[in-house]
């Protein structure tokens, strides 16, 4: 009986790590208040790091949930400024090579992961979705796919940011709730 236990208890860890990933869509308002609270911080975040063009590996901003900062979202401006990589937390780092990730997103959160554009392959790191910087606007959208993101997905109410060469008055903790 113990070794029947031992055999499947990782089983057991795994499927419950799944189902605690799987929870309702939240309503399209409380997404769209969210957006509307943290959109300008946010902007001005990827803004200040986007201006700073001497630190080509430091151009990133990471957003991530207050509460359990291994679920973020890290946008990083690449190659000459002709895109924006957005890398959506898969719990690929979470745990050790050989062990079982700490979360895994259940079907219905990879399927709205994907309707927001990003590349569901998580064998090897995130998820991913390319930004192309063509016009003005770029930087806000961004900033929306990584706030609905957090929102939708990871069920954000707060977030921070670590963004290394953003100036300290763009990255205190985001607008107070």
């Amino acid at each position: 009986m113990r070794s029947i236990r031992r055999l499947l208890a990782p089983a057991a860890l795994t499927l419950a790590l799944c189902l605690a990933a799987v929870r309702p869509a939240p309503a399209a308002d409380d997404t769209d208040a969210f957006v509307t609270e943290y959109r300008a911080w946010a902007v001005a975040v990827l803004t200040a790091v986007h201006a700073d063009t001497t630190h080509d590996q430091d151009r990133r901003a990471t957003f991530a949930v207050h509460e359990d900062p291994t679920k973020y979202v890290r946008c990083t401006f690449l190659a000459a400024d002709t895109r924006i990589r957005c890398d959506a937390s898969s719990g690929y780092y979470t745990a050790p090579a050989g062990q079982p990730r700490k979360y895994r997103l259940g079907k219905d959160l990879r399927d709205a992961l994907y309707a927001l554009g990003f590349d569901l392959d998580d064998s090897e790191g995130d998820f991913q979705t390319f930004i192309p910087m063509t016009g003005a606007d770029d930087i806000a959208t961004a900033a929306d796919v990584a706030l609905r993101t957090l929102h939708d997905i990871y069920g954000a109410t707060n977030i921070d940011v670590d963004a290394p060469i953003a100036p300290p008055q763009v990255q205190p903790l985001a607008p107070a709730k």
